[in-house]
Formats: structure tokens, sequence, C-alpha cells
């Protein structure tokens, strides 16, 4: 087999190899897509009035999901039109006004929250999914795939020893 027969079978390996990424990549990428796949935004939430006396009673319901997640440069801001004063880790909402914080981090954060029943809230930042991670994702997965299956290809379907010369054959 000549050596170019040999970088054809590498070719389609790897075309093999990265096509099958290809697909198992998307697949899970439908089924996981998660907030992180989403562009910034700013997300608004709004702590009712009577919010105050409805946690002194613990009857309060969270304002703000527990499960958050979001997306490095996203907005989050709070409108209080409760009575009284709130704050969210180091913002302070004053009556009847809002107060905004930008995340330019990813990370998994806790704050102090005056407004939440159990006085915490807890979130994650994460990285936009960008269409150039999914390709890095892809390359990472199918060529070392390709490789794989070349060497197997090699192992399963031996290439025939070419002859040196007319007295060979």
């Amino acid at each position: 087999m000549s050596l170019n027969s040999k970088y054809f079978r590498l070719f389609v390996c790897l075309l093999i190899g990265l096509v099958f990424a290809v697909i198992v990549n998307e697949i899970s990428y439908s089924y996981m897509q998660t907030g992180s796949t989403r562009p910034a935004t700013t997300i608004e939430y709004t702590i009712p009035n009577g919010t105050s006396e409805r946690l002194a009673l613990k009857q309060g319901e969270s304002i703000i999901p527990e499960s958050l997640t979001f997306v490095l440069g996203d907005t989050l801001t709070i409108h209080n039109e409760d009575v009284v004063d709130h704050h969210f880790g180091s913002l302070f909402i004053p009556s009847g006004s809002f107060a905004s914080i930008t995340f330019n981090d990813a990370n998994y954060f806790s704050f102090e929250c005056s407004f939440q029943p159990n006085k915490q809230l807890g979130f994650e930042v994460k990285e936009p999914l960008t269409g150039s991670l999914r390709a890095y994702g892809i390359f990472i997965a199918g060529i070392p795939l390709g490789v794989m299956l070349f060497i197997y290809s090699i192992a399963a379907f031996p290439f025939k020893k070419q002859p040196k010369n007319e007295a060979e054959l």
C-alpha cells in the first residue's frame, strides 16, 4: 500500500472521529442547555410590598428562585416596593428604589439576602457557551478518536507490503 493510501485512511478516520464528535456534542448540547447558552441580559426581580411583614410571620416565599444561573455580563436589578429597606450582598436597596449588580466573574456565589426566607441566596455565574467553545469540544474529542480509529484500522486491516522490485512479484 502506498504512502498516499495511508494518509487517505488517516484522513477518513479523522473525518469519522470528527463527525462522531459533532453528533455527540450537538446531542449533548441540545439536552443539557442551561442558562449559560444565552447572551448576557438584564434580569429583574421585584420585592413586593408587605414582604418584610410576611417574613416576620414566617409566611414569606422566595422572591428569587433558589436555583439561579447567570452568565458573565448579566445584570441583576432588584426593585424594592416594600416599606422597609432591604439588602442583597453589598447592595443596599432603599424602599421605593432599585439597585443593580453586574456579574463579571464566573464563580458560585452566596449572598446574604434580607428578602429571602432563609436570608441567603446562592447562585452560579457561568461563562457563556460560545460557538468557538463548542468547536473546541468537537476537535478535542474528534481528533483523538480519529487517531484511535486509525490505529485500530491498522490492527484490524494491516497494510499489505508493497513489493520492492520485480523479483518479489
